[in-house]
Formats: C-alpha cells, structure tokens, sequence
C-alpha cells in the first residue's frame, strides 16, 4: 500500500466510522437483540435452496476438472463439444449441460485452515482476524432468505460431515442462522427423543417448565446476551422437535428405489439427505467431503473417492 492509498483509507476510517456504525443494518443485533432483525439483505430469488459441495482437503483440479498434459489420467469427452474432463469424472461429463465449470479461480493461501476462511466467509485470515465474529456464507444466504422460513424454529443452515473453519458458524447474525450439524447421515436427529418407556410426555413437560422457570429466575439476577441465547436455543429446540418437517431428515423413508439410485455410501446418503432439505427449501445445505488432501497417491485417492 502506498502512502496516498494509505492517508486516504485511514481518514476515511476515522470520518466514517460514526457514521457507519448508525448505518449499519447489523449494530441492532449486537446493541438489542429484541428489536426487529432489518430487512436490509433480504432478497428475492426464484432459488430456494443452495447445496455447498466442499472438497475437504482441496481437489486437484489438474487431475479431475481442469486436465493438463501431465494429468495422471487419460481425458474423456463430455457432452459439451470440445470440453473435456478426467477418467474419475465420466459420467459428470455426461451432465456437463447442466454444470458451470470456472477454471479460472486461484488464491494465495495455500495453507487448509486460510483456504477455508477465504472459501467460507470471502475474507483472507489476516483479514478476518479483525473481523472474529464474521459468519459463513451459508448463514448470510440463510439470514438473506428469512423470509421464506416458517415462524417456528427449523434449521435454516444444515452442515453434513467435516466441520472446519467458519463452517456453520453465523458469527453476528446470531444462532437462528447458525448452521444444525449432521455427522451420522443414517441418525441424522439423534436424541430429540427420550429412550423408549423411560420418560413420559408429561415428565418432559414438567422438566422443560422447570428450566424455563430456572432460566427465567437466573435472567432477573443475571441479565445478559447469553441467558438470552440458551432460553432461545430451549425454545428452538422444543420447537425442532415437535417439527411436522422434521421426517425430511430421515432418509430411511425414502423409497427403495430412490434409496439404490443414490446408493450406501456416505457421500450417496449424504446427497440424498441434501435432496430431502431442499424440498423443504432449507436456504443452505453444506455437504463437506473429506479425503481431497492426496499429497501420496493421488491417483489411487481420486479413483478410490470417485467409486464412493
């Protein structure tokens, strides 16, 4: 940065700063977490859901999307005249008619953990570390789409598999937005419920208004963000719970032949779960697949994950 670059941006930091801060859409959140959530990024869009494919590890493109001369694999032709993909990608060549490929994407960071600041939220990590409470973008799709949700709680950001970086993490806009994790896809909603005969509805009723009442004496003594936050969460919960929705995270309802189109293994199960979301339009569904970081064997990885 040069001299000129640099007096301009600080004064402007300076001048601004006041100004900004009455400005921005998001201060209320932080200030009053009861006033009304601003309407300011919420947007309309014939889409109703998006479904995030993360690579864990970082695909090599010159072996799968992107062949070069020295790819370890031989290319094969896709339906697109004249554009090409790896052995592993056969029959995604064949879908390449409904596929945008961008082959001209690059970063700097060539470090996981930067990578995936700069992959999930926009910013680089020497950036962001100014900025700690900066969400993922499947929040801020989830927050920009609040609209569409229903008025009882139900996930509006869902993670499948690896957790890393900023992934399912909603930073300022606050746990509404934040993303509910999947790690079994076969028991992706485990202890909603109690062990069979060992509590009944009316115990359960009892206990969830005795941690209302807890909550709520704390509260008088204690006020603060985060008894807010946990007596949200309790509610949320309850609500998730007792979802009419809910069966679109069992995938175990789907019909057989669904079922053996999308196969046994994780990645398939995982996928056909993605499916079930987006026909309830949950805004943001992230799927992260791990196994990418094929420094050794590369060759076998790719084939290996590929068959999966």
């Amino acid at each position: 940065m040069d001299r000129k670059e640099f007096l301009t941006k600080t004064m402007l930091s300076l001048g601004m700063g006041s100004f900004l801060l009455s400005q921005n859409p998001f201060v209320s959140l932080h200030a009053d977490e009861d006033e009304k959530e601003p309407e300011s990024i919420t947007l309309p869009s014939k889409v109703k859901s998006v479904i995030f494919i993360e690579m864990m590890g970082g695909m090599s493109h010159v072996d799968t999307l992107d062949p070069k001369p020295n790819s370890a694999f031989s290319k094969v032709p896709s339906i697109i005249s004249g554009l090409s993909l790896l052995e592993p990608f056969s029959l995604t060549a064949k879908q390449l008619h409904s596929i945008g490929i961008i082959r001209s994407t690059w970063s700097e960071d060539g470090d996981h953990g930067f990578a995936q600041m700069l992959l999930g939220t926009g910013y680089r990590m020497t950036e962001a570390m100014g900025f700690p409470d900066i969400p993922h973008f499947g929040s801020v799709i989830a927050y920009a789409k609040k609209s569409k949700l229903k008025s009882s709680y139900f996930p509006s950001y869902v993670s499948i598999g690896g957790r890393g970086g900023k992934n399912g993490n909603s930073g300022f806009l606050g746990i509404n937005y934040s993303g509910y994790h999947v790690g079994n896809v076969d028991e992706p909603i485990q202890h909603l419920n109690p062990s069979y005969g060992k509590y009944s509805d009316e115990r359960l009723l009892r206990r969830k208004d005795l941690v209302s009442f807890m909550n709520d004496e704390f509260s008088k003594t204690y006020p603060s963000k985060e008894t807010k936050h946990w007596k949200k969460m309790l509610m949320a919960a309850e609500e998730f719970r007792n979802s009419k929705d809910i069966d679109s995270f069992r995938i175990s309802l789907e019909d057989e032949k669904t079922k053996a189109r999308y196969g046994t293994t994780w990645q398939g199960k995982a996928m056909l779960l993605a499916k079930r979301l987006a026909k309830q339009e949950v805004p943001f569904i992230h799927i992260s697949i791990g196994g990418w970081d094929t420094h050794t064997g590369n060759k076998a990885q790719i084939t290996k994950i590929m068959k999966e």
